[in-house]
């Protein structure tokens, strides 16, 4: 079980897909998601397969790849300084890396993270079931609720406080709805809100956090 676990969490492929120009790099990622994909069809071992979410080989068959979410990070630092009118953009950082949501029979049973790297797109990490099933069930609200479309959303990781959210813009405003619950009264998994609000009722977690620091050497 430990071994599956770790395959789950950290199985590498060497797939990659160039990019020449920007407006090619979500094909060049599309690519790689599909040959990700192509690779774990012809991978015979089960017990890979079923650590990356797939229970059965037909699922690998139908299994699919949803529009991609390009990922942000929020930096503590960047957070603990935040003021409302400093406009979100200023504490987003472009991770360089996608998560794309595979699903099966419309249901989302894995995820695969990529990584651009000089205008080549390569997928790092294959797995994460749980995770992927909660984000696609945001998705799918957001969807019904707010009519935005999956290939217009983002993820905004909040790494030190372990926040994520998905992210999409409505006219000039952005929106966040959690993916886990977040433990502050308002601030519930799948409703969104205005990014400052959202970051704004962070900022208090985030000048109480404390980093942990090395041990003093002896």
């Amino acid at each position: 079980m430990k071994l599956m676990n770790m395959m789950a969490i950290s199985l590498a492929l060497t797939t990659t897909a160039a990019g020449a120009a920007p407006a090619s790099r979500a094909e060049a990622a599309r690519h790689a998601t599909a040959a990700s994909l192509s690779e774990l069809r012809a991978l015979d071992r089960p017990e890979i397969r079923q650590a990356l979410g797939f229970s059965a080989p037909a699922e690998l068959d139908r299994a699919g790849a949803e529009p991609l979410l390009p990922v942000y990070m929020v930096r503590l630092d960047a957070l603990r300084a935040y003021r409302g009118d400093s406009g979100v953009g200023s504490v987003l950082t472009d991770t360089e890396t996608a998560v794309a949501i595979v699903t099966v029979d419309g249901h989302a049973t894995s995820s695969i993270l990529l990584r651009r790297q000089a205008d080549r797109w390569k997928t790092v990490r294959i797995g994460g079931a749980n995770r992927a099933k909660l984000i696609h069930g945001v998705q799918t609200e957001l969807a019904r609720l707010h009519g935005v479309s999956p290939s217009s959303m983002f993820i905004v990781d909040v790494p030190a406080l372990m926040h994520e959210f998905i992210g999409f813009r409505r006219g000039d405003q952005v929106m966040l709805a959690p993916v886990f619950p977040t433990g502050i009264s308002g601030m519930d998994p799948g409703r969104a809100q205005q990014a400052d609000l959202v970051l704004g009722a962070l900022v208090p977690a985030a000048r109480a956090y404390k980093e942990a620091r090395p041990a003093p050497s002896k």
